[in-house]
């Protein structure tokens, strides 16, 4: 429950004061009652703030708000925090995403929605518990009142009820941001404790989490590293069950005759069909554990494959490409080997056997059968079998124009979603949806698919500039955040002046930080 304690108010009408230990509380009746049984009268109320004794006015609290129905005022502090904030409004405005939220929804709601991305970006949460206190010392280039973690959940619901306007802006971003891109797409999990949310259920859990979830699949282009759009479904429906409604999505969402880049999760006949039918090519890994996978590796001849002529990268990776046809679909199939890979997957395994076999020779006597299970499969291991596969990589595309060296780094460059999925989950704290109604899930993920685009546009523009310092983008946005502006009787004026490195940062963007802060 927040206090405002830069707030006064008369105090309202109603009310009665109760003083614990030393201070004073102030109570408001919601409602008056009589008993069915001795007709004695009663009443309910809710503590609505404290007394400021020496003026005799209420100190606000949430609760003061809602029973009177008053929205919050934002107070500002003489110093504001401006750096961070009007980069980040620059960066909004400048990729669109501001003119397209207000083509569908009215500007009170664009503005709360904006300062919430900017929020979870900069405090690294999604938890909207301090967003006021972070409010009142931030500069904002948006007229509104303060957002309280209440205020933050019923933006989300009205959000989420507002399926058309949260649709055609993902439509248009989509269009606009995936316009001749090489486009990837996987899933993710989000973990819920609510049993309150239809869409959360059981279901195979990316982070080994015993709890419901909902999907999140995520659609992003390989080039610009930028969401495109996304869909959540049921947390137990299957990623390939749900592949013919997401390319009907990307479809709606002008994403058509696209080249998609997916894992060996969607390698699968009934996904090969769909993606033929539906994209203008795709490209799809094949899962080492998939018996193709292993006749593959068996087929091959390492010596010839391992020819500097099939030499793919400096890395140790080689590869050769020829026709195949998978499930029905022409094209080809790179299989490669990792001669890095292939020796660390050996060490690896012959260290656990080592700790395998240490571990059996200090038993005194046989364990019991659930036990054994830990090493019954090395019992009939051939270590040449195994290591005989260890290294070995493979993929399959429909593209003709791609080469071996093409496949491979787009392969390698579809670790876009997963790395969005990353931020999502550490930097923006998204792991637990932390909502309790389907539509305030909708409206929140709508919301993080923002600061979503926000800390990608940040990350992949700085990021020469943060390698050259060595800084991460965290710390990079809190010395933004320390380029403060004061309240004069003229306006606002920079606190002090702003180092070189702020300067870099800001003028990555094509703005002026030293302008920008004598004139807002």
């Amino acid at each position: 429950m927040s206090i405002y304690k830069n707030e006064r108010f008369e105090l309202p009408k109603g009310t009665y004061r109760h003083k614990q230990k030393t201070k004073i509380y102030i109570y408001q009746y919601t409602d008056h009652y009589r008993s069915n049984e001795n007709g004695k009268a009663g009443h309910t109320s809710k503590a609505i703030g404290l007394l400021d004794e020496q003026k005799d006015l209420l100190i606000p609290n949430d609760n003061y708000f809602e029973l009177n129905n008053i929205e919050p005022r934002l107070f500002t502090e003489d110093v504001q925090s401006f750096g961070y904030t009007s980069l980040c409004h620059h960066v909004l405005t400048d990729l669109g995403v501001v003119k397209l939220l207000k083509k569908y929804f009215p500007d009170a709601i664009v503005n709360r929605l904006l300062v919430c991305a900017m929020y979870c970006t900069c405090n690294e949460t999604s938890i909207m518990n301090d967003i006021d206190d972070w409010m009142e010392t931030a500069y904002l280039p948006y007229t509104l009142p303060l957002i309280t973690s209440q205020g933050s959940s019923r933006l989300f619901k009205t959000v989420g009820k507002d399926v058309s306007a949260v649709h055609n802006f993902k439509k248009d971003w989509a269009a606009m941001a995936g316009r001749d891109q090489i486009i990837c797409y996987d899933v993710t999990s989000l973990s819920s404790y609510s049993n309150l949310i239809v869409s959360v259920e059981y279901g195979y859990n990316r982070d080994h989490e015993k709890l419901p979830q909902i999907n999140l699949g995520m659609f992003c282009s390989e080039n610009t590293k930028m969401p495109l759009t996304y869909a959540c479904y049921e947390g137990s429906v299957p990623d390939k069950t749900e592949l013919p409604y997401i390319l009907e999505l990307a479809q709606s969402m002008g994403l058509e005759n696209v080249t998609m880049v997916m894992d060996g999760g969607f390698c699968d006949p009934t996904c090969f069909s769909l993606l033929e039918k539906n994209t203008k090519s795709f490209t799809v890994g094949v899962p080492g554990y998939r018996e193709l996978a292993i006749e593959l590796a068996a087929n091959a001849d390492k010596n010839e494959l391992t020819l500097m002529e099939n030499m793919l990268s400096c890395k140790g990776e080689f590869g050769k490409f020829s026709p195949y046809e998978l499930y029905g679909v022409k094209g080809h199939m790179l299989v490669g080997f990792n001669q890095q890979m292939h020796t660390l997957e050996t060490q690896t395994l012959s260290e656990k056997l080592t700790r395998l076999e240490k571990e059996l020779s200090k038993l005194k006597r046989m364990p019991k059968a659930p036990r054994l299970k830990r090493y019954a499969k090395y019992f009939i291991l051939s270590m040449n079998e195994k290591t005989r596969y260890a290294g070995f990589f493979f993929i399959f595309t429909n593209d003709a124009e791609m080469n071996a060296a093409d496949i491979l780094y787009y392969y390698r460059a579809k670790d876009a979603d997963e790395k969005l999925f990353y931020q999502l989950k550490i930097y923006l704290d998204a792991n637990r949806l932390r909502v309790h109604s389907d539509t305030t899930v909708d409206g929140k993920i709508f919301m993080l698919f923002i600061a979503q685009i926000l800390r990608a546009k940040l990350s992949n523009d700085l990021r020469p500039l943060l390698d050259g310092y060595h800084l991460p983008l965290d710390k990079a946005m809190k010395k933004m955040a320390n380029v403060r502006i004061k309240t004069t009787p003229e306006g606002f004026k920079l606190l002090k002046a702003p180092t070189k490195q702020q300067k870099e940062l800001y003028a990555t963007f094509g703005h002026d930080l030293l302008e920008d802060g004598e004139n807002v």
